[in-house]
């Protein structure tokens, strides 16, 4: 089973934006526990504050709870903005 963890960040300001970015390049160069497969950054492009961060972990079909290091980064992330973390579950692929 795949999951998503997405930290979706509106930053205060481009010093705090750019500072969230380096923190969390920092996570993803010494991070990796197990069962997380990739982390993932976005930015936005219609909107200069908002950045979101994907933690994509493969984790047995019970597990259905935030990842200690997603609730970390999120709480990390918080002092640099507004942070929205939801937990995403693949429903399956179809072509459309």
């Amino acid at each position: 089973m795949q999951w998503i963890e997405i930290i979706h960040l509106r930053t205060f300001s481009k010093v705090s934006k750019k500072n969230a970015i380096q923190q969390v390049q920092e996570l993803a160069d010494g991070c990796r526990p197990e069962n997380l497969t990739e982390i993932v950054l976005w930015i936005r492009s219609d909107l200069d504050s908002d950045i979101c961060l994907l933690l994509c972990w493969r984790k047995p079909t019970s597990y259905r709870a935030y990842s200690q290091v997603g609730l970390q980064l999120a709480e990390d992330l918080s002092h640099f903005g507004w942070v929205n973390h939801s937990l995403w579950q693949n429903a399956g692929h179809k072509t459309v």
